[in-house]
């Protein structure tokens, strides 16, 4: 049996207990954060590239459960699902930054053995040089 709480307080907070899902594994949560903010609020959206190259559209948030129905209906947020894309978006944006410091892990010892091999062939190049002028 599945437990509701909702507690509405001041200033728009709420509580619930959090049972009822995760996060939106289907979905690219960055891209659809950047559709809600396109769609729900486009005058106050400062475009870019990354706005540009959206995936998803107002039909998408829908079916995700994040509007109600278009915005141009009246269609209303799902502050839950909402806040379940969030929590997904943070989540795929740890998970990049893991593969990105792994990957400069990976290039940092690379530049280091690289680095050391030049010293070596440096120093035979002066050895070879240093021997013509004998």
């Amino acid at each position: 049996m599945k437990r509701i709480v909702y507690k509405s307080v001041p200033f728009g907070n709420y509580f619930y207990d959090g049972g009822d899902g995760g996060v939106y594994d289907a979905y690219d949560d960055i891209m659809l954060a950047e559709a809600f903010d396109l769609h729900v609020n486009p005058a106050k959206v400062i475009r870019d590239e990354f706005s540009d190259q959206c995936l998803y559209n107002e039909q998408s948030l829908i079916d995700a459960g994040i509007l109600g129905a278009p915005v141009h209906e009246g269609g209303l947020i799902n502050g839950a699902q909402l806040q379940r894309l969030h929590n997904g978006a943070i989540r795929q944006l740890g998970r990049g930054q893991v593969q990105i410091e792994s990957r400069l892990e990976t290039q940092d010892e690379k530049i280091e053995r690289l680095t050391q091999e030049n010293v070596a062939l440096q120093s035979r190049i002066n050895v070879i040089e240093h021997r013509k002028e004998i």
